[in-house]
């Protein structure tokens, strides 16, 4: 599909102009896209005019990305480094959140106030709807209380704007709760049944380990919300979910650098927002693809983020788009998501259950025992074999290599055993980490058959 039958098919005509206006900006305000923009016309006639971008490249020019000349990599780095300010405002204004660097490179992401507004006003849109009348007025009867099973210590978009809620008030402050997703899986369990929460937001992984604590007995609570976050359910935990909790999950597609949702449809279908985003499903060549066919990456254009303009950014997820009318009456063109669930690491406890352990788990912990490493990788080479792979640079000595291996080794094997996979054997590899075939670095690859 060339770029012309797809933009006439999939971008608006309100989208176009969104996209014109932003591109006009972002030439202006910032010195990068003034020189990635050099031979664009001034009027965008077609999509692939445009050139692509990545994170890798926007993060090393992120001084001249950025649209607001007061904002500096150092000074927000400083700020990124100290946990005691997650929740807190860069500049007394700007919401400040990180990608994990689960696909190889951190990102520092930033929203001013207007559009972190209208993020959450989408957002909290697409909850309500989601939610019904009946159980919003379940909600109002027994009170809101959040439980946000996520992880912490770090400047994550996700806990960091809970943190930020918790400040604004009394109110807040006492009706969320944070749990860490490294805590043992005991004590997750003992916090939610003293807490009974009301509303459940955590990754799908997280989501679903508590369904079978559920459905075991062990945990004992109520919810009338439960949103999962960053990863997805597979068909057969979405339904499990809603069986065990009688709560239908909310799931929505979006991420970091797209924090407004394109929640999933009563069809099982997530739906393009037309108001706030472009999306462009392409092959290994960088060309649109037919409805109907796995993508190989994904580019998404945030039509409201002006501070840090991310256009026809390459974000690596696989869509497939519908090739028919979706019947849940969306008329939205809607699509399904390969992307993140992929990476988590699907093992056998010493039960014998399935147990799905998300990316996000190791690479906060590699982050944190592994100082001064150019990469890692965790790569799942049989249900029971995790190998760690190492890149240094060579100043990096080896008495300091030996000690951050037998602590991480340590921190990780409290990690699998709490979740009862003490079978689970790891491996320090001589190989340096390795980018897919086509470009991609995963840092977490699961074991594929």
């Amino acid at each position: 599909m060339d770029s012309m039958e797809y933009q006439d098919k999939y971008v608006t005509k309100d989208q176009r102009q969104k996209l014109q206006e932003l591109v006009e900006y972002a030439r202006t305000h910032s010195e990068y896209y003034k020189e990635l923009y050099k031979k664009v016309p001034a009027t965008i006639h077609s999509l692939e005019e445009l050139p692509t971008t990545r994170k890798s490249d926007l993060m090393s020019h992120f001084d001249d990305w950025v649209t607001d000349k007061s904002i500096t990599i150092d000074e927000l780095s400083r700020f990124i480094a100290d946990s005691s300010l997650i929740g807190s405002k860069f500049h007394d204004k700007y919401h400040v959140a990180i990608t994990s660097g689960t696909t190889g490179k951190n990102g520092f992401f930033i929203t001013n106030p207007a559009e972190t507004k209208l993020s959450a006003k989408i957002n909290k849109k697409s909850k309500f709807s989601w939610m019904g009348a009946g159980n919003m007025a379940k909600l109002l009867v027994r009170g809101v209380r959040i439980a946000a099973i996520t992880a912490v210590g770090e400047h994550y978009g996700f806990i960091s704007g809970i943190v930020h809620m918790k400040s604004e008030g009394r109110y807040w402050a006492d009706r969320i709760r944070v749990i860490s997703i490294h805590d043992p899986v005991s004590r997750i369990v003992s916090e939610l049944n003293a807490f009974q929460p009301t509303i459940i937001m955590g990754y799908a992984s997280m989501i679903a380990m508590m369904t079978s604590e559920q459905s075991a007995g062990r945990l004992a609570v109520k919810p009338v919300f439960i949103e999962v976050m960053s990863e997805k359910l597979t068909d057969s935990e979405f339904e499990k979910v809603g069986s065990v909790f009688h709560v239908k999950p909310y799931q929505m597609y979006g991420a970091t650098e797209i924090p407004f949702a394109s929640p999933l449809c009563k069809c099982g279908w997530y739906h393009m927002n037309t108001k706030a985003v472009i999306l462009e499903p392409i092959d290994e060549k960088g060309e649109h693809v037919l409805a109907g066919t796995m993508s190989h990456s994904l580019l998404i254009t945030n039509l409201l983020n002006r501070t840090q303009p991310m256009i026809r950014y390459d974000i690596g997820d696989s869509i497939l788009i519908n090739p028919d009318k979706c019947q849940c009456g969306n008329k939205n063109p809607s699509f399904k998501v390969q992307g993140r669930s992929a990476d988590s690491l699907h093992m056998v406890n010493d039960e014998g259950e399935q147990f799905m352990v998300p990316a996000l788990m190791f690479v906060t912990l590699i982050d944190k025992f592994v100082q001064g490493a150019d990469a890692f990788q965790v790569i799942q080479t049989a249900p029971s074999v995790l190998e760690i792979r190492l890149q240094y640079p060579p100043e990096i000595k080896e008495s300091l290599r030996d000690q951050q291996w037998e602590q991480l080794c340590d921190e990780l094997k409290k990690l699998l055993q709490d979740r009862k996979l003490n079978k689970v054997t790891i491996v320090r590899s001589l190989e340096l980490p390795k980018r897919e075939k086509g470009g991609k670095f995963r840092m977490v690859v699961p074991y594929r058959r």
